[in-house]
């Protein structure tokens, strides 16, 4: 059985137990699923299906989405019976169940108490769906209907307390019919007459006064009188008070009034306390910053300190918790990231631009214009982070680390850049107590004093970054691995580990133990302390990017499973204020396809696939026929082959090839066309892989423990050896495995001991490959390293100067093709493998479609590489009670 919460979020639970598959749990799948069940028994039709969520496709393109999509839902969620009908598609009641049915049910019968209970909050509140105008037009009316059948709910249910004399039950369902339209003069009016007759006439000129407070301040006008007149006729006409009792199902108490969600404070003993020392706040609606004040002066105390002692035991916990009031604060050109939200809630310091060249910017969270901090500083302005007084800012910038004031000023350096070239400082953060930093040198997480001394190391491992230091003082959040995805291509979908490790500690003089809050089998970043028991994190472990939440216990350890806070939202990065309510983060939408270009003469540049998907590696058969791509189509990396004709796309779809649990990357094909190589995860480790081309069972290249990663494996020329490399002893290596029978591979040996990766073959079976970065070098069919030479660069005074990144040799053997920058920008250029003046093939500097990656092929005839489309926004909301 299956468990569809639509009502306050999104969330599909299997009643048995069972985690869905995160091709599930995609975000337009999740949407599908919504779209279906809110047409309820009369189903709703493939073709308006297709309108909605694929509007831009050719028709019978869109219904193979449509049945695609559906297929994944049956198979992820274990469920061939899902849904019911050909093509008027409706859900089946006997496999799902649906809290909208449920709402609906319970109006259409008037149980209006149930009906209210059900309604936790706005319909896939928090959900988006980027370009699907059709979907998000269809869901703020689903929204409203909802949303304004709730209401009718609550004045029913208060207009029945009232008419059998039960004024307080009366007075709390007026109250949640106010949380909706707090600037009402005819629901406040509605509060008021019911709190005088419930006896609490004070309670009754508070609300009166924090209306006239709000009509006042955020409508610029006059209060209605009708309010007013209210309250003086209520008085005057309030009996005294002979309240019958009320009975259990209506009296407003703890159990059926909304409780405030907690509010854990940050503060270094925030771990041994574990109940909050400030008032809560109140039930999260969409005008939450008029209610938390409307209530806050309105409600007595004695009432708050009922719901409060009710919901406390459990409040604070995540299993309880839910984000709300997602809201838009930034929508300018370019990308805007790294959101690090003031300590108190009211402003946010980010990062806008295109990477390599972002600057710093300051903005209040309710608007405004934006601020350039530190304007005149060149480099790439990253990762903010205030100070706990919300005095000043860290940020790094030119591979060194610098403070700026908040409120404007010089900057200073705090660490030096490393005299070493290759290493940067970077990714600081903040001690409890604002008197020293952490942050990353290489691969060392590093602590040290503002001013530099006090120096030690407390964790090395490689790829670490974005460091948090829990408000308690004992530990420190890091994430091991991808820091590509935000500070890099932005955009890799590597995974990564989230690891705890004491802060204290220092390796130098004993060991430093570190636990594991988020296994590498999944992209895990931005961890941010909400107090000392609960991290946040952004993580793509559910299929889509989303903020997730985890307790932990004192010994360092998760106490549970990890809370998902959010669906759909593509988030990329997280903080939090010193309320641990208020939020702020980035949302990064992704999206990369094939192109090709002629090489021979110039021409314009050719979509080869089209779709939201990400592709990141690929490669192109000998004779140019076929092209095999990885793609997230499902939610999770694939292996897919195209037909080409002529450097376009063939008259078929592209064929899924590969199709395993787990992401898999970087195909390559072997010279008769049979097989692919890519790499897969296993453990956290790339491990190389193979499988036949038409599909079929796929195997690890080599059984046994990992001796460690196997990048972008790429088969010899003949076919009888498979290449690939790893980082060893301060550098890349190159491997190789050989090939023993159709499905057998030998053991691995080495063939570079001074460097090498990126390999690529003629046809004669001569191997080109990278011994640093710019350098290429050419090894003799044998691949005996002492025979190799350098080919690339060469002394040519004709020759432009061109810093190389990637490249490949041509089959037949005669050019370069590399990926380079001759100084005005980044572009393909063909270069004689003999000597001789490049020539450009074409540019990809276009910072709106820019193509980072350094994965591309080429046939000879075409180069193949990918172009990026993102856009990152920074949005504000608040973590509430569900």
């Amino acid at each position: 059985m299956i468990s569809l919460r639509t009502l306050g979020g999104v969330a599909v639970t299997l009643l048995d137990g069972r985690t869905p598959a995160p091709g599930a749990l995609q975000p337009r799948r999740l949407a599908m699923l919504a779209f279906v069940a809110r047409s309820g028994a009369l189903g709703i039709s493939r073709d308006r299906i297709v309108s909605t969520f694929w509007p831009d496709s050719p028709e019978e393109a869109g219904r193979r989405a449509v049945t695609q999509a559906l297929s994944a839902l049956r198979s992820g969620l274990d469920a061939p019976e899902l849904l019911l009908g050909t093509q008027e598609l409706r859900l089946n009641a006997e496999v799902v169940t649906c809290d909208l049915w449920e709402f609906e049910r319970a109006i259409a019968e008037r149980r209006y108490e149930q009906a209210a209970a059900l309604y936790t909050g706005p319909f896939l509140d928090g959900f988006r769906l980027p370009n699907a105008p059709d979907f998000e037009r269809w869901l703020d009316e689903t929204r409203r209907t909802l949303a304004d059948r709730h209401d009718v709910a609550l004045e029913r249910l208060a207009r029945a307390a009232d008419g059998r004399g039960e004024t307080l039950a009366a007075a709390g369902w007026w109250r949640r019919r106010l949380a909706s339209d707090p600037l009402s003069a005819r629901i406040t009016a509605e509060v008021v007459r019911a709190l005088v007759a419930s006896g609490d006439a004070a309670g009754a000129q508070g609300q009166a006064r924090v209306y006239a407070s709000l009509v006042r301040q955020e409508l610029g006008v006059e209060p209605d009188p009708l309010v007013e007149s209210a309250l003086q006729q209520a008085q005057r006409e309030a009996p005294p008070r002979t309240e019958r009792p009320s009975s259990p199902a209506t009296v407003l108490t703890a159990a059926t009034a909304p409780p405030p969600p907690a509010v854990a404070e940050r503060r270094p003993d925030a771990a041994s306390s574990p109940l909050p020392t400030t008032a809560p706040e109140a039930a999260p609606t969409p005008q939450g910053r008029w209610l938390r004040f409307g209530v806050a002066a309105a409600l007595s105390a004695a009432a708050l300190l009922l719901v409060w002692r009710a919901a406390v035991s459990n409040a604070d916990r995540l299993e309880h918790a839910h984000v709300v009031d997602p809201s838009r604060v930034t929508s300018d050109d370019g990308l805007e990231l790294d959101p690090a939200i003031s300590p108190s809630g009211q402003q946010i310091a980010y990062a806008a631009g295109q990477p390599g060249r972002m600057r710093l910017l300051l903005r209040q969270r309710d608007g405004g214009r934006a601020v350039e901090l530190v304007p005149g500083q060149s480099g790439d302005q990253r990762r903010p982070r205030w100070s706990p007084d919300g005095a000043r800012l860290l940020y790094q910038a030119n591979r060194a680390i610098w403070m700026v004031p908040a409120l404007g000023g010089a900057p200073r350096v705090v660490v030096e850049a490393p005299a070493d070239s290759a290493k940067s400082a970077a990714f600081p953060t903040w001690s409890p107590d604002g008197t020293s930093l952490a942050y990353v040198v290489g691969d060392s997480l590093v602590v040290s004093a503002l001013d530099g001394t006090a120096r030690r190391v407390v964790m090395a491992e490689p790829g670490l970054h974005s460091p948090a230091w829990s408000p308690n003082d004992r530990w420190i959040a890091v994430v091991a691995g991808n820091r590509d995805f935000l500070y890099g291509v932005v955009g890799n979908l590597a995974p990564s580990a989230l690891l705890l490790v004491p802060a204290r500690c220092d390796i130098q003089r004993s060991p430093c133990p570190s636990t594991t809050v988020g296994e590498p089998t999944a992209l895990h970043l931005s961890p941010e302390w909400r107090d000392s028991r609960q991290l946040l994190y952004v993580s793509q472990q559910g299929g889509s990017r989303d903020l997730f939440g985890v307790e932990i216990d004192e010994r360092g350890h998760t106490a549970g499973a990890p809370v998902r806070l959010t669906s759909g939202t593509s988030a990329a990065s997280v903080s939090v204020a010193t309320d641990g309510v208020t939020l702020a983060y980035s949302v990064l939408q992704l999206q990369s396809n094939v192109w090709s270009t002629p090489v021979a003469t110039p021409g314009a540049p050719v979509r080869v696939t089209n779709g939201a998907q990400i592709v990141e590696g690929l490669d192109v058969t000998p004779d140019g026929r076929w092209l095999a791509f990885d793609a997230d189509r499902s939610g999770q990396q694939d292996i897919f082959v195209l037909p080409l004709a002529n450097g376009r796309p063939g008259a078929t779809e592209a064929a899924r090839v590969v199709d395993a649990p787990r992401n898999d990357f970087h195909p390559t094909w072997s010279a008769d066309g049979q097989w692919l190589s890519y790499y897969t995860f296993v453990d956290g480790q790339r491990r190389a892989s193979v499988v036949p081309a038409q599909g079929g069972v796929s195997q690890l290249l080599l059984t046994g423990p990992s001796k460690g990663e196997e990048y972008s494996p790429v088969w010899s020329a003949d076919g009888r050896a498979v290449v690939y490399w790893r980082w060893l002893n301060g550098r890349y290596e190159l491997f190789e495995v050989p090939r023993t029978g159709e499905r057998t591979f030998g053991s691995e040996r080495q063939l570079t001991t001074r460097g090498g990766f990126g390999p690529s073959f003629t046809n004669d079976g001569r191997m080109a490959y990278f011994v640093s970065t710019g350098e290429v070098w050419l090894m003799p069919a044998e691949r005996d390293e002492s025979r190799a030479r350098k080919v690339y660069p060469v002394a040519t005074a004709a020759a432009p100067t061109l810093s190389v990144s990637s490249g490949r040799v041509t089959p037949d053997g005669t050019r370069l093709i590399v990926k380079a920058n001759d100084g005005q920008g980044d572009g393909y250029w063909a270069v004689p493998i003999d000597g001789g003046r490049p020539r450009l093939i074409v540019r990809v500097d276009d910072p709106e479609r820019p193509s980072p990656r350094l994965e591309f092929a080429s046939d000879g005839r075409h180069v193949f590489y990918t172009r990026l489309e993102r856009s990152a926004d920074v949005w504000s909301a608040r973590i509430a009670r569900r």
